[in-house]
């Protein structure tokens, strides 16, 4: 490591932070570089946008069955089997998640439907509600000062 940073390691990591960073292994380490102005390098030590992975991300995916649901701050996928009845997913206000990201789909071939329901008069795109009714129709969604929009 040089320069002025702080490096916690283990055998297999590193988190480092500070400033002109460099680590035996970039290829397992997360780094905050002040010299790149609050840009975060997951396994690159050089970002250039504020998050920058240099490899494959996960993220978490709900599968809702025959029921209503509410997205969380823990989801971004949520697949709906409708085979059961119609579901209702409903949102977090957007006061409380601006930026956020989901994408919902209807993954059965019924004649049911998924019901997006935004937070109280919020809307999507200018609608109280938003409806799947198609197999494998889907919305991408995010949330912003001034209400939900679709960015698919």
């Amino acid at each position: 490591m040089n320069g002025r940073s702080n490096l916690i390691n283990d055998a297999n990591y590193s988190l480092a932070f500070g400033e002109d960073i460099t680590v035996s292994n970039p290829y397992n380490a997360i780094f905050y570089n002040v010299e790149h102005r609050g840009k975060v390098g997951i396994c690159e030590e050089t970002p250039h946008s504020t998050l920058h992975d240099h490899g494959s991300f996960a993220v978490n995916v709900s599968i809702v069955v025959t029921a209503a649901y509410t997205a969380t701050d823990t989801d971004m996928v949520i697949l709906c089997n409708t085979f059961g009845g119609n579901i209702s997913i409903n949102l977090p206000s957007v006061t409380t998640c601006e930026g956020r990201i989901y994408i919902i789909k209807k993954i059965s071939s019924d004649a049911n439907n998924v019901t997006i329901d935004p937070f109280g008069t919020e809307t999507i795109d200018d609608l109280f509600t938003y409806t799947l009714s198609a197999y494998n129709e889907r919305i991408q969604i995010v949330a912003t000062s001034i209400g939900w929009k679709i960015i698919n």
